[in-house]
């Protein structure tokens, strides 16, 4: 790709994306508020100007995952809060297969890290931005296989630092888990205890400079199926989990759909989702209290379970957990031990509207706060690909 078709393709976009966030979180406030009811709720509502959202309420207002379709057929996937887009989703544009995929924060483009597709041509731009305009270093991908490196300072294209074909490497010092073909990053050197970044999140609770790398540690490692699992390092998060404590089992509970959603699409890349292995999960019963779990699942990402717990981290010190800065500011917090925070396992707790958690000085809570609780961290778990 040259560089001004590389310029003309990132200034058509622009000019749809403010088209089109212009009115955005004016419509989401203006067809939110319909109920007043308090409970969570699933339903969709249709609106007299053509527009329809089918989602998640509370208190009356969009909250939580849902879809929002407009009159002219754009369409928005993802989270909502409090009436507004809010957190990580998908904006697609009717008739010509373009979207942009990232976060969102109150109706705009959150700074940091997303994808533009290009529709018609199939062309990716995944790279960081600043205003609603690709700022910084980034992939632009190509149907061929081939992509390259480039560089954006106010939305226009100013440099190319290299281009692949398929299956090649970036040069050393590229600054990237990216490669030419599908798979983006090889694990196939790492080993039980490391440390390693993958995926972006705010975390820093600084949307200005955009997100920060997601640091993994390597909690096993499966030579026969050549996987790796991997936990984050922190909470990145306090989330329910469920949106209110009714009876949930790990399969049906919202912090599943947005792990496996939002989260999933949003923090990795294309190349980074094509590492991540799907992976049937066991759910049995509470250990001590024998609370249903659930059925098995399929998932990208998970939550460990008690059982998990006690294998990998045998130690209560090794289970301790520091918020983010983000976590923090969103209500994470700890009793004996300050500097950490409590966080969620998958596992049901001693009653059916309760789950495990892990607290602040690394005691397993197997009774479980109530699933409705906002102040726990999410520590994500995924199985990846040993080999690019």
């Amino acid at each position: 790709m040259t560089k001004r078709r590389s310029f003309l393709l990132i200034m058509l976009f622009t000019a749809v994306i403010f088209s089109v966030f212009s009115t955005l979180s004016v419509k989401a406030q203006l067809s939110s508020f319909s109920s007043g009811q308090s409970a969570a709720e699933y339903r969709t509502e249709n609106y007299s100007n053509g527009d329809q959202y089918t989602g998640y309420f509370v208190n009356g207002q969009y909250n939580g995952e849902g879809t929002y379709v407009w009159a002219n057929g754009d369409r928005y996937e993802g989270e909502f809060m409090n009436g507004q887009i809010d957190g990580a989703g998908r904006l697609t544009f009717f008739g010509n297969g373009q979207y942009w995929e990232g976060l969102f924060v109150q109706g705009k483009i959150s700074n940091g890290s997303g994808i533009f597709y290009w529709g018609s041509n199939g062309d990716k731009f995944d790279g960081q931005w600043l205003n609603g305009q690709p700022e910084g270093t980034g992939i632009l991908l190509h149907t061929n296989g081939t992509s390259e490196k480039v560089t954006f300072s106010n939305g226009q294209l100013i440099g190319q630092i290299g281009s692949t074909a398929g299956g090649n490497e970036w040069p050393s010092g590229s600054q990237g888990q990216y490669s030419g073909g599908a798979n983006s990053y090889a694990f196939n050197n790492i080993k039980v205890g490391d440390v390693v970044n993958f995926g972006r999140y705010e975390q820093d609770n600084n949307y200005n400079n955009g997100s920060e790398p997601i640091q993994w540690r390597v909690l096993d490692i499966d030579y026969t199926s050549g996987k790796a699992l991997l936990l984050s390092v922190y909470g990145l998060e306090t989330m329910a989990y469920h949106w209110d404590a009714a009876p949930v089992t790990w399969e049906n509970c919202s912090l599943r759909q947005y792990l496996n959603s939002n989260f999933y699409k949003g923090v990795f890349s294309d190349t980074e989702r094509s590492q991540i292995a799907q992976t049937r999960i066991s759910n049995p019963p509470s250990p001590s209290y024998g609370t249903y779990g659930g059925n098995d699942t399929f998932d990208y990402v998970f939550l460990l379970s008690i059982n998990e717990i006690r294998y990998y981290f045998p130690s209560e010190g090794s289970r301790k957990a520091s918020p983010t800065q983000l976590a923090r500011a969103h209500g994470a917090y700890g009793t004996a031990d300050v500097n950490c925070a409590w966080w969620w396992l998958r596992s049901p707790g001693q009653k059916t509207n309760c789950a495990s958690s892990i607290n602040s000085i690394g005691v397993l809570l197997d009774t479980g706060p109530v699933v409705s609780d906002v102040t726990g961290m999410i520590r994500p778990a995924i199985w990846v690909n040993l080999a690019g």
